[in-house]
């Protein structure tokens, strides 16, 4: 890693020198290099790190201050924890091949925590008619005949971050249906490489296909676990997504 010198073209894109534009508000530029072996696009990404400690910063005081708080408090301000961590992935997410309409992650076992669960049956109530709730029910059952093994407690252990052809309860028509709600594994998870890599060891299983991940939780992971953890009322840990919708 090194930094972006005064002289070099400001990465904000105003087409100014560093030292005639973001330096002036000092804002600092990290360049990342990725590993050679890796087959993304652009083999170096340059990152607003000033922004990323900014955020960070927000992420952290908000766990800081909310774990072991009232559930109700916390549930409430979820979102505001949310926005921030949507923001530090943003960084690091316009230099990916992750857009809109690749689902090729939604094949993995997405670990989640009791009060995402909760956050997210919360938001369905909410937000959600009748129809879609019923078609979520059906769309259960059908899993449940097919893939029981989703629902089991050791299900996560065996198989996290590892490729699967079941697909994620919520992945409809190649969308999130729960985006604005979705777990903190999927708004930090991306990867480097470009989708097609992605298509060959998600849908083809190939376990000889590397995929360059990246994971804008590293710095806060342990402290949002934490808060988590301290919220849950009957299940300590991570869940497949699937086993906290077993009885829904």
């Amino acid at each position: 890693m090194s930094f972006v010198s005064p002289l070099e073209k400001c990465p904000c894109g105003s087409g100014k020198r560093f030292i005639n534009c973001c330096f002036k508000l000092h804002h600092e530029y990290c360049k990342v290099y990725l590993p050679k072996w890796t087959t993304a696009k652009n083999k170096c990404y340059v990152y607003d790190k000033t922004l990323h400690e900014e955020y960070l910063a927000k992420i952290l005081s908000f766990l800081d201050f909310h774990t072991n708080k009232d559930y109700e408090l916390c549930m409430n301000d979820y979102p505001n924890l949310l926005f921030y961590i949507d923001k530090l992935s943003g960084l690091y997410l316009m230099h990916t091949d992750c857009h809109k309409g690749c689902d090729y992650c939604c094949y993995m076992a997405v670990a989640t925590s009791e009060f995402e669960a909760e956050y997210i049956k919360l938001y369905i109530e909410r937000n959600w008619s009748p129809e879609q709730k019923s078609k979520l029910r059906s769309k259960i059952k059908k899993l449940k005949r097919e893939h029981r093994e989703v629902f089991g407690m050791e299900y996560i252990g065996a198989n996290l971050n590892k490729p699967n052809p079941v697909p994620c309860l919520f992945l409809e028509d190649k969308c999130c249906s729960i985006y604005a709600c979705r777990p903190a594994i999927c708004r930090t998870y991306m990867s480097f490489s470009p989708s097609e890599i992605c298509k060959e060891a998600q849908l083809n299983l190939n376990k000889d296909v590397k995929i360059l991940e990246a994971d804008s939780a590293n710095d806060f992971r342990a402290a949002l676990y934490d808060f988590y953890f301290s919220h849950a009322k009957m299940i300590y840990g991570h869940q497949h997504l699937a086993y906290w919708f077993s009885c829904f």
